[in-house]
């Protein structure tokens, strides 16, 4: 609707602290939103299905979890394909206007009707606001090292406070090819990875979202990895979530999958005890596993699988995957609760409204 554009485009010319957010609907707008995130000098942001839309190296990609920091001063929300969520979560007023491009219609009434609801593909609605906001000759002054200094300073204090999980991410990232995919779990290192591992490519980091899913991730990542056998798949899993799904080595071995899974294992559904000690008295219920060896599990079906511990263990493990045909599983022991919580800045805090 090309009058619907023009509004979307003059009220977001008026914008001084705009912000993109983006979600699965923008996979394939990735050009059209680094477009229109230069124009508007605004940070583009996503929580999961929308990683990668813009490179994770890019300046003005920005974790979740440091816009949430900002949300309270952002005076205008471009989102593009998303749920929006944060407009719940993070909280939202009468100084916080939106405007929404969605291919659904249903989507532009969540939560809260936009200022300008845009029906339409993301793609093509991004290029056409892009060219409005060129025609009514925007100059902003570039905020991208602004950007770039927020995002080094957040992930130092990721780096700092959520370990040992930023540095198995940063050995996983460091073997991932540059288009590989991340498939994230229920789990301590799958929490951290929302905001603490860069994604460079649209499809690049998959997730069951907002729904929260235990058990999901190993038969996800192998269905990821047969529907795209051309890019390298690395799952992650809890001890618990990946017995949920584990007899599809099977599978794995019969299709000849090259799948790398990874097993955190402690023992325990582990934010489970995390919640059960910390709010609950440590009263502890249902909450201890009785492990196989996964090792030798893993071997049993013929899987490849690989031992280690710490970060520079795993580095070493997955040297060895990424030259191995076929699926390979690697069993990280790690100490019941040995990793920081992470969940301090997995969902973010409601700064505007009431």
């Amino acid at each position: 609707d090309p009058a619907q554009i023009a509004a979307a485009a003059d009220l977001l010319a008026q914008a001084e602290n705009p912000m993109i957010v983006v979600g699965s609907g923008a996979r394939r707008a990735g050009t059209e939103v680094a477009v229109l995130a230069r124009l508007l000098q605004a940070p583009v942001v996503s929580r999961t299905q929308g990683r990668g839309v813009v490179r994770g190296d890019d300046p003005y990609d920005m974790p979740a979890a440091l816009a949430n920091q900002r949300w309270a001063d952002v005076d205008m929300v471009l989102a593009i394909g998303t749920r929006l969520t944060q407009l719940r979560d993070w909280g939202v007023d009468a100084g916080l206007k939106v405007v929404r491009i969605d291919i659904d219609y249903p989507e532009m009434l969540r939560v809260q009707p936009p200022d300008v609801g845009i029906v339409a593909d993301a793609t093509e609605a991004g290029a056409a606001l892009a060219r409005a906001l060129e025609d009514r000759g925007l100059n902003r002054a570039d905020r991208s090292g602004e950007f770039a200094e927020a995002k080094a300073d957040f992930l130092a204090t990721i780096t700092d406070k959520v370990q040992p999980q930023a540095d198995y991410l940063s050995v996983i990232r460091a073997a991932l090819p540059e288009d590989g995919v991340f498939v994230d779990e229920m789990t301590q290192v799958g929490y951290a990875a929302r905001y603490a591992l860069p994604v460079h490519q649209p499809f690049g980091f998959v997730s069951s979202s907002y729904q929260g899913t235990l058990g999901y991730g190993f038969a996800t990542a192998l269905g990821a990895q047969a529907a795209d056998p051309g890019r390298k798949v690395i799952s992650v899993n809890g001890d618990g979530g990946f017995l949920y799904t584990m007899p599809e080595l099977s599978t794995a071995v019969h299709h000849n999958i090259g799948l790398i899974a990874i097993v955190f294992a402690d023992g325990y559904f582990g934010n489970v005890r995390r919640i059960q000690k910390n709010s609950y008295g440590g009263r502890m219920i249902a909450s201890s596993l009785s492990n196989p060896d996964f090792v030798a599990l893993a071997e049993s079906f013929g899987v490849t699988a690989l031992r280690a511990g710490a970060p520079a263990e795993l580095a070493e493990a997955l040297k060895t995957a990424m030259q191995t045909d076929g699926p390979v599983l690697i069993e990280v022991t790690v100490a019941p609760d040995e990793m920081a919580t992470p969940w301090p800045w997995v969902h973010g805090k409601k700064v505007r409204g009431t």
